[in-house]
């Protein structure tokens, strides 16, 4: 069965990731789904089996974003662009949210000139135009001159290093 709308299958299984802006959060929201699940089971009469393949040691976690090194971004990017500003605060969990828990990092997202979501084709096709590009340069000398002021600035690696600390220890 299941082949055909009106036919009633005899398993269905839904994949899904679980993802929330802070990791704090998180146990949260994974105790919410799992009674949305059960209960969307019940109503219509189905076992339900809900199994997780990852567990919290290994998600994804929220993203800690370095002020120093946003600060730092910034101040380049406004200094080589004249298009839109960068945005420096990112919500929700990557695997770039893993690496922030480990050393001073930044998550920078700026436009390319498109209200399309990532990952998309049409924010692909926008990705490929003369805008995009020029963006994709800026972003690119930003975090150069960035990654010179960590290496050579006198208290620059420090400076980012304590909001680290800082930072890490709020977010737990």
């Amino acid at each position: 069965g299941g082949v055909k709308p009106n036919i009633i299958p005899e398993r269905a299984v839904l994949s899904c990731y679980l993802r929330a802006p802070l990791d704090s959060e998180l146990a949260d929201l994974k105790r919410k789904a799992v009674a949305v699940f059960k209960s969307a089971g019940d109503a219509a009469g189905c076992e339900t089996r809900i199994e997780f393949e990852v567990e919290h040691a290994a998600h994804y976690s929220s993203m800690i974003n370095n002020h120093t090194l946003v600060e730092g971004l910034a101040r380049h990017w406004s200094r080589l662009s004249d298009v839109e500003p960068l945005q420096t605060a990112m919500t929700g969990s990557t695997d770039m949210g893993n690496v922030s828990y480990q050393v001073p990092s930044i998550h920078p997202m700026y436009s390319i000139g498109t209200s399309h979501a990532y990952h998309t084709r049409n924010f692909q096709t926008a990705a490929n135009t003369a805008h995009a590009h020029q963006a994709t340069l800026v972003i690119a000398k930003s975090v150069a001159c960035l990654g010179v002021d960590v290496f050579f600035k006198d208290g620059y690696l420090a400076a980012a290093q304590a909001d680290f600390l800082r930072d890490l220890d709020a977010a737990k």
